[in-house]
């Protein structure tokens, strides 16, 4: 990740300072979109009140198909990208 390299050498981090940028990146890179365009802001919302109810479990179905969707166009790119380099 060239702009993650740029920032380390920039701010002069340690290792332990660029493992913690990098899981930082990643994280705003991958985790929060999977939270917003997967699982869905509907579902968050339902917290842990509703977890014994049918539809609750119901709706993981489509969560779930969404997610392997998600990983599976995350290796697509990673595979395009891959043989592009």
């Amino acid at each position: 990740m060239p702009l993650q390299e740029a920032a380390a050498n920039a701010l002069a981090l340690s290792p332990q300072g660029r493992s913690l940028l990098l899981l930082a990146a990643l994280t705003g890179v991958f985790l929060v979109p999977v939270l917003l365009f997967v699982v869905g802001t509907e579902h968050l919302s339902l917290g842990t009140k509703d977890v014994a109810t049918q539809p609750y479990w119901s709706s993981l179905r489509k969560v779930a198909t969404r997610g392997l969707f998600w990983l599976a166009g995350a290796a697509a790119a990673f595979s395009v990208l891959s043989a592009f380099r």
